[in-house]
C-alpha cells in the first residue's frame, strides 16, 4: 500500500472530532452564548475548522492523484483503487468528499465501502 499522504491523513481523521466539538462550541457561541472574549473565540474557532477543512482537501487531493490528475478526471473504474490505498480510517470521509463533489460516483463510492 502506498503511504504517499498517508500519515498526514491519518492525522487529519483524528483531528476530525476535535473539528467537530469547535464546531459545535461555535454553534453555542453563535446561538446567543457570551463571555469576555467570545467574539474572538468565534474567530479562533472559525479559523481552526477552515484549516482543518482546506488540510483535509489538500490530502484527499493527493490520494485522488493515485489515479488520475484530479478529482473531476477520476473514472469510476478508479474509485476501489483510490480508496483501497487510503488509510482506513480515512476511507468514509474521502469517499463522502468524492461522492459530494462528483455525486455521479456516489454510488460506486458506496459500493468500494462495502468491498472494503
Amino acid at each position: 500500500m502506498s503511504t504517499r499522504g498517508g500519515s498526514g491523513l491519518l492525522e487529519a481523521e483524528a483531528m476530525k472530532t476535535l473539528r467537530d466539538a469547535a464546531q459545535q462550541a461555535l454553534e453555542a457561541l453563535e446561538s446567543g452564548l457570551s463571555f469576555p472574549l467570545s467574539g474572538r473565540v468565534i474567530q479562533n474557532l472559525r479559523q481552526a475548522i477552515e484549516e482543518h477543512d482546506a488540510m483535509t482537501m489538500t490530502r484527499y487531493e493527493a490520494l485522488i492523484m493515485i489515479a488520475a490528475d484530479n478529482l473531476q478526471a477520476l473514472r469510476a473504474c478508479d474509485v476501489f483503487r483510490v480508496l483501497s490505498e487510503a488509510p482506513a480510517r480515512a476511507r468514509a470521509g474521502l469517499a463522502d468528499w468524492i461522492a459530494a463533489g462528483r455525486p455521479d460516483l456516489a454510488a460506486e463510492c458506496a459500493g468500494c465501502l462495502e468491498d472494503l
